[in-house]
């Protein structure tokens, strides 16, 4: 199987062999109150096993996301999302899903309702053999200002 994604560590991913192995998740980068801003990793393609079929596309990181009110509401979502790993063949590996991306939130009041706010992983792909891809790390969110709902993950405050 490939790793998952850790703080400030990506899973590798994966090799080519007689039975390929799974790609490693993306990782989650920066600090938890978001003085630099980063991208969520992308997960690592899975490994073949070079004679029958492909191996599954590692996930897209999540993006980034600023947004600076003097009083914000959210009714909708507000998502820089992982996206999950490819899934491979009988004998190839799943992709990695990407890390998640930044939310940084300015303002002097905040209703955010609950968890319509995300940065979450993407989940690993299935490869074959249990070849699994490795599942992505935690995006961040960080909020200034009075906060009234949840996030997910836990927000921040600086």
């Amino acid at each position: 199987n490939g790793s998952n994604g850790g703080t400030n560590t990506s899973g590798n991913g994966g090799y080519d062999s007689a039975d390929g192995t799974g790609g490693g998740g993306g990782g989650t980068y920066g600090n938890a109150n978001l003085s630099s801003m980063m991208f969520g990793s992308g997960g690592g393609r899975g490994g073949s096993d070079t004679a029958s079929g492909s191996s599954g596309n590692g996930g897209t990181g999540g993006g980034i996301i600023f947004i600076s009110a003097n009083a914000l509401s959210v009714g909708g979502s507000i998502t820089a999302n992982g996206s999950g790993g490819g899934n491979g063949c009988t004998y190839c590996g799943g992709g990695g899903g990407g890390g998640g991306g930044s939310i940084k939130l300015t303002a002097g009041s905040h209703t955010l309702g609950t968890n319509l706010i995300t940065s979450v992983k993407g989940s690993g792909g299935t490869g074959g053999a249990s070849l699994n891809g490795g599942n992505g790390g935690a995006g961040r969110v960080a909020v200034s200002g009075t906060v009234s709902g949840t996030t997910n993950p836990t927000y921040t405050s600086f």
